[in-house]
């Protein structure tokens, strides 16, 4: 028997999803106390309009997210910090400088982007040179993970 959830039902579903259980579980446990209601073909059809337009937003907004990515990945991204004579460096390059450096070249290209849709976790990098940094950026189920050049030199 075909049922819409109007609660959220552990290991069932979420609300407002169409499932098929046994009819005296939807009639016994899930209608009688207010958690369904049975499923009638209009409603199954617009569920699964609902549905197919939700996975079209999600195509497109990925889509957009790997156009994005390739952007960032042919973008050089350069990193001036203070530093001794032998090489060595006074201070260290943390993640969160790289994401905003990141989240402003995002931004750049697309204004709904900003810091929240980059994630990086690394550890602060206190070398001179190049460096690929693992990152991801998006949000949600649209997150795409890529990795960033990176070039630190000495001030």
């Amino acid at each position: 028997m075909k049922i819409q959830l109007l609660t959220h039902i552990e290991k069932l579903g979420n609300k407002g999803d169409i499932v098929d259980v046994s009819p005296g579980y939807a009639k016994n446990a899930l209608i009688l106390k207010g958690k369904a209601k049975i499923a009638t073909p209009d409603l199954i059809a617009r569920f699964e309009k609902i549905q197919q337009e939700k996975k079209q937003e999600h195509d497109t907004k990925a889509a957009h997210i790997q156009t994005l990515a390739k952007k960032l990945k042919n973008e050089s991204f350069v990193f001036t910090l203070k530093g001794g004579e032998g090489g060595e460096l006074f201070t260290s390059l943390h993640g969160e400088d790289i994401k905003k450096k990141v989240a402003t070249f995002l931004s750049s290209q697309d204004t709904s982007f900003g810091e929240k849709d980059v994630h990086i976790d690394i550890k602060p990098i206190k070398e001179l040179g190049e460096h690929e940094i693992p990152l991801r950026i998006g949000r949600e189920d649209y997150i795409t993970p890529l990795s960033l050049s990176i070039t630190i030199e000495k001030e």
